[in-house]
């Protein structure tokens, strides 16, 4: 049989043993690779491990040929070398809206291949019998909870996703007229809410990837913030210990997630064109 010197290297973000997108990914390149005797290699590394290798790019000319990433990494097109998606290459598979997330200043710089990441709160019924539909549900538990030695919720308030449903329970928002605001009296009530909130001992930062997760399975926490890529992670290891709701009412005004995309980019383009990428794209809508 004839060597395969065929090669496409794929960065992807590793976020811990709760990732089980690594699982998809890996069997569509294993099924890409079989059916085109093209290398599929995927080289998973973690989030800001992967922030800092496409930003050196423009240095280091060291590259993949593609790379999976969330939407708003497409902003570093000029420090990743990102090779632009051709006109209309994926009109027929995506709508413009979906399109619209990989793009900058109008030009198309990555493919979206999934939608959503929405945020949502799990909860353990046998913590909480009832879905804690308002913030007051975990004030008024705090003293119980605390007593036990549980946490009433928990959240990864290092990172500005998380951050969000705070700002929008307050009627905030990180963008306005297309630019940043976070100088807000909006941000300022937000931050305010965290921060007594965490003095009082009802809420808890810790890291998504590890810590939040494994204290919730533990029964540590009551309930967490978190996304819904999470969930095949947390079911396997809770079960009918594992429930899920909207996110909670804060004096009155529902919370809101943040929605993206993750998607294609095409990096390091003085290297090597982004082409071979583009067929492998098919390959994602194809199954």
């Amino acid at each position: 049989m004839e060597k395969n010197n065929k090669e496409i290297v794929l960065w992807h973000e590793f976020d811990g043993p709760g990732d089980t997108s690594i699982e998809v990914l890996e069997g569509i390149c294993k099924l890409y690779t079989e059916r085109f005797s093209v290398q599929i290699t995927p080289q998973v590394m973690n989030i800001t491990d992967l922030t800092a290798r496409l930003n050196r790019i423009k240095h280091t000319r060291q590259g993949p040929h593609l790379a999976m990433v969330p939407a708003d990494m497409s902003s570093y097109v000029d420090n990743g070398l990102y090779s632009e998606v051709p006109g209309g290459l994926f009109e027929d598979v995506l709508t413009e809206e979906a399109l619209s997330t990989m793009q900058m200043e109008g030009v198309q710089y990555g493919i979206p291949v999934l939608r959503g990441n929405h945020l949502v709160l799990y909860y353990n019924p046998e913590i909480y019998p009832s879905a804690p539909a308002t913030w007051d549900v975990f004030e008024e538990a705090a003293e119980r909870l605390t007593a036990q030695g549980i946490v009433p919720i928990g959240a990864d308030l290092q990172q500005g996703y998380w951050f969000i449903p705070f700002l929008t329970a307050f009627g905030g928002w990180p963008v306005q007229n297309g630019k940043p605001n976070i100088v807000s009296p909006e941000m300022k009530q937000a931050l305010e809410f965290i921060r007594d909130k965490m003095d009082q001992g009802v809420l808890v930062s810790l890291d998504g990837s590890t810590g939040l997760l494994e204290q919730f399975i533990d029964g540590k926490i009551g309930a967490i913030i978190c996304g819904e890529w999470i969930y095949n992670h947390l079911d396997k290891h809770m079960n009918d210990r594992l429930e899920v709701c909207q996110l909670p009412v804060i004096e009155g005004q529902q919370s809101l997630s943040m929605s993206s995309s993750i998607g294609l980019i095409y990096p390091n383009f003085v290297n090597h064109g982004g082409a071979g990428g583009y067929f492998v794209i098919h390959a994602f809508y194809a199954e």
